[in-house]
């Protein structure tokens, strides 16, 4: 395949050791280019997960072909080091060579019901319904 083939990629993982963390690692650099890595951080889990209780958490951009992303995917969910992954695409709205640090991608809007209405007068309000039966 071309260069040109591979597509941006944002890899999470979740590792119980540092040596889990290391080759999950390997595994990625196998078959594509790190583009830019955070070290894995000891975060303690919301929940036990395998009967874990703290894990590595660790995030990395790369480029692989989608191919590679979907078997990389399978491999994970088959690996006990792995206790859980996460393989996106990442947007191109997002700032190129930055990861997502957790800010909503999309800008809120306003719900219409928040939104702010001109109070009707008793004739506008008549018109309006004359126009609409009309």
């Amino acid at each position: 395949m071309e260069p040109t083939d591979k597509k941006e990629y944002e890899i999470a993982y979740l590792a119980k050791t540092e040596e889990d963390a290391a080759h999950i690692v390997t595994l990625v650099r196998a078959e594509g280019e790190v583009k830019e890595e955070r070290a894995a951080s000891r975060l303690k889990l919301a929940y036990p997960i395998e009967k874990e209780i703290e894990a590595l958490f660790g995030v990395m951009k790369v480029m692989l072909e989608p191919a590679f992303a979907k078997r990389l995917e399978d491999t994970f969910r088959m690996d006990k080091r792995v206790l859980r992954s996460m393989i996106i695409t990442t947007d191109a709205t997002s700032k190129k060579g930055e990861m997502n640090r957790g800010e909503p991608s999309v800008p809120r809007t306003s719900r219409p019901s928040e939104q702010k209405s001109m109070p009707l007068s008793n004739e506008a309000l008549e018109k309006t319904i004359e126009e609409i039966l009309q």
